[in-house]
């Protein structure tokens, strides 16, 4: 179903969202099935399917696996020596969930 998501006018067929937002990240398919019913015989009707994609925008903020990392680092380790690999994600999709690190002192 289209979860009161989209709505049709019964005149001409325009469908259209609800006030109800939409989120690609809840939902990104919606199935539609629409009739055309005639006005003097609702016995005469067709259907048709109609696909709906919500495209990405950039709406969700890149997560750290965790909050809190502690390390320890041995004081002879050279410079340019790997310390600690991060991990994050961000729930958009293609461009919209790049995102990259950056370091600043505390």
């Amino acid at each position: 179903g289209d979860d009161g998501k989209f709505s049709i006018n019964p005149v001409n067929g325009e469908v259209r969202t609800t006030a109800d937002p939409l989120d690609r990240e809840r939902k990104f398919l919606y199935n539609l099935q629409i009739t055309a019913y005639d006005l003097s015989n609702q016995s005469f009707a067709s259907t048709a399917e109609l696909m709906v994609t919500i495209l990405d925008r950039n709406d969700e903020i890149p997560r750290f696996t965790s909050l809190k990392y502690t390390v320890d680092v041995l004081e002879t380790l050279p410079a340019g020596a790997s310390v600690f690999q991060l991990t994050a994600t961000d729930s958009d999709i293609d461009e919209n969930g790049n995102f990259t690190f950056s370091l600043t002192s505390s």
